[in-house]
């Protein structure tokens, strides 16, 4: 059987604040969600909005850059692995939320609270992290043993 693999390739705009914190090695991970928006006629010919909320994980020095760069209303183009985070609710349920592990991103546009001329130079950042198996969920996931570094090119 060959090892099959989910990436994510995503264009949104940040929708809550940026959520840190720190791993017991020390290296920081990010928490935000990202809404993605697309518009359709439906059967009336009426134009609808259809926004859908992902929750976006960073680690390490895209976690850096992210906390850096971004905030709510951030504008992003954003590559990833698709993994569903294992956790209990509050009666003991085992539970799933998928979940997208950010490997690099882009800045399209800045939020408002946030002027361009404080900001590091725009460009796409992307981390060096590979993993063969998605670790488990338990509040901050665990990264993979990998180290992340910015490349500081642009792809397209």
């Amino acid at each position: 059987m060959s090892r099959g693999f989910f990436k994510v390739i995503a264009k949104g705009n940040v929708g809550s604040d940026i959520d840190v914190g720190n791993l017991p090695s020390g290296d920081m991970v990010v928490n935000f969600s990202l809404a993605a928006s697309e518009w359709y006629k439906d059967a009336q010919g009426n134009r609808v909005e259809r926004t859908e909320w992902f929750k976006m994980t960073a680690y390490r020095k895209t976690a850096e850059l992210i906390n850096e760069m971004v905030q709510k209303g951030t504008e992003l183009y954003l590559e990833g692995k698709l993994i569903n985070s294992k956790w209990q609710d509050q009666h003991g349920k085992d539970k799933k939320t998928p979940e997208v592990i950010v490997s690099s991103f882009d800045v399209l546009r800045r939020g408002k609270e946030r002027p361009l001329a404080d900001a590091q130079p725009q460009g796409q950042y992307q981390s060096q992290e590979q993993s063969t198996s998605a670790p488990q969920n338990t509040g901050y996931m665990q990264p993979p043993p990998c180290q992340q570094q910015n490349n500081g090119t642009n792809n397209y």
